[in-house]
């Protein structure tokens, strides 16, 4: 049995498919200076089928429009591995935007 859930991002609705187990959910990991603005470790988005990378940078960046997170300035990963923005995701990915480490 499939439900959908709705969430309104940027004027638009966007429709989550709901599974028997539950809503379709990636995890979304912060580092550094990230856990200091947001606050936590972590935080889960609800997914599409169609769901990429680009995606959830959107969802975060809404969620936390003071979170600097430039994709020209972060290496994105998912499950650890180096990822684009048009990376398709599945359920129970983690995606994390891994800040710049500088050095001399």
């Amino acid at each position: 049995m499939m439900n959908s859930a709705s969430e309104v991002s940027r004027g638009r609705t966007i429709d989550y498919e709901r599974s028997e187990s539950g809503l379709k959910i990636v995890s979304i990991k912060f580092f550094g200076m990230q856990r200091t603005v947001t606050k936590t470790d972590s935080i889960d988005m609800p997914i599409t089928e169609k769901a990429r990378v680009t995606d959830v940078l959107e969802y975060v960046r809404h969620r936390y429009p003071e979170l600097p997170l430039d994709e020209e300035t972060v290496l994105i990963t998912v499950n650890q591995e180096q990822a684009y923005l048009d990376t398709m995701l599945k359920p129970n990915d983690t995606v994390s935007f891994l800040p710049s480490i500088g050095g001399g």
